[in-house]
Order: structure tokens, then C-alpha cells, then sequence
């Protein structure tokens, strides 16, 4: 059962209000540690990594990032396991282009390519990113004035089509 979060803000006075303080039942506490690509057995197949970031804790992804004065660009996904999946995207995907602001919105077209839990894959990849709001998360922790990054990917090829839309 996937749950949906309400991508709607509440209109205040001072601006859109994303309310996300409140802890629902299967909430666990993470955290999501940047890690450094030195020691990663993928280390030398992307020399430019800058970090990664866990995508998928159950099934134990990586998605590997280099980050530049310009731009956040995806390089790959990559298991946390030696070589049971590795899949590059060509070209990188610029998942934020800097410096962010209020209506900016890129495409990119990207093949995503290589093995994904030992099978091999061939992925066309088509992105659309927009800055679609600015406003206030309010969060268990603390609150926050943020820009909203919407990103819409669909994905044809070796997988089953599917498109995904996350904020």
C-alpha cells in the first residue's frame, strides 16, 4: 500500500505551508548519511562522485552524485553490495540546476545502463524538473523556508514503463 502525502499547501498570510510536523504511525526515524565515495568497491567507475545517498533502503541502492558549482547531477545508481547493480545514466541528470529559483524548470533525456540486482538493464529516461512553489515545511524538528522541486520521470525500455512524480 503506497500512502499519499498531501503536495497541496495550506495558504497563510505569509506564504504556502507544507505541514509535515505531524509523526503518523509508520514513521521511523533515519538517518540518511552523505557518504564519500573513498572505499566504495564503485569508487573508480566514477572518479567525479562528490557523495551518494541511500535511494532504497530495502533493497540496498545508492544513488552516486557529483556536485559542481552549476549543478546536482545523478551519476548512477549503485548497490551497496560489490557490483550487483550499476546503472549510469548517459548523459548525467542535472537533479537541481543552481541557482535555484522560483519557476525554473529543465528537461533531460538519459539512457540508463548496466546491471540492477545482476540483470542487465537498458533504460530511456525522460526528466522534467520545475521550481513550482516557495513557501514553509514544518517539520517535527523545526521549520524551514523552502523552494518545491518537482520532478516528473518516465521510463521506458527494459523495465516496465512507469512514470514518477515526487517533490
Amino acid at each position: 500500500t503506497v500512502e499519499g502525502i498531501q503536495t497541496a499547501p495550506r495558504m497563510t498570510a505569509s506564504g504556502p505551508v507544507w505541514d509535515f510536523s505531524a509523526m503518523r504511525a509508520d514513521d521511523t526515524r533515519v538517518l540518511d548519511e552523505v557518504q564519500s565515495p573513498a572505499g566504495r568497491w564503485w569508487q573508480s567507475l566514477y572518479p567525479q562522485a562528490t557523495f551518494a545517498l541511500p535511494v532504497d533502503r530495502a533493497a540496498s541502492l545508492w544513488a552516486v552524485y557529483r556536485s559542481t558549482a552549476d549543478s546536482l547531477q545523478i551519476l548512477s545508481t549503485v548497490s551497496r553490495a560489490a557490483a550487483t547493480t550499476n546503472v549510469a545514466g548517459t548523459p548525467a541528470v542535472d537533479a537541481m540546476r543552481f541557482p535555484l529559483r522560483e519557476g525554473a524548470s529543465w528537461t533531460v533525456n538519459s539512457v540508463g545502463a548496466g546491471v540492477f540486482n545482476g540483470l542487465g538493464v537498458n533504460t530511456v529516461n525522460a526528466y522534467r524538473f520545475t521550481v513550482d512553489g516557495r513557501g514553509t515545511v514544518l517539520t517535527p524538528a523545526t521549520r524551514f523556508s523552502v523552494l518545491r522541486l518537482r520532478m516528473e520521470l518516465n521510463q521506458s525500455g527494459s523495465v516496465l514503463p512507469r512514470t514518477q512524480r515526487p517533490y
